[in-house]
């Protein structure tokens, strides 16, 4: 196996890695094989073209797949701590409209 070829999995291996934990034991061995297996077929048929046409596929799979995930559940918290923040001032607001003035 040449050079680039080598590199490309190596590269690959550290991208499994972002994946959630689960997910990577669960198919982590299977996706390199898939991936080793794409390498080689493209390789074979269009050379160094082929290689970057499946590392294309690979970064918009590991964007959709990893990244956005992984960021969305980032914002989880957040947006959920600004939501109940939101709530509790509008129910104060509303009672702010029942108290009587002093005086």
């Amino acid at each position: 196996m040449n050079t680039v070829l080598r590199l490309s999995l190596k590269l690959y291996r550290g991208l499994v890695h972002l994946y959630p934990a689960g997910f990577q034991c669960r198919f982590g061995s299977e996706m390199e094989e898939v991936f080793e297996q794409q390498l080689l077929g493209a390789w074979g048929e269009r050379g160094a073209a082929g290689i970057g046409q499946v590392w294309c596929c690979v970064v918009s799979e590991v964007v959709t797949g990893a990244a956005i995930p992984a960021l969305a559940q980032a914002a989880i918290v957040p947006a959920a701590s600004i939501g109940a923040s939101f709530v509790l001032f509008l129910v104060f607001i509303w009672a702010a409209g029942f108290a009587r003035p002093c005086g």
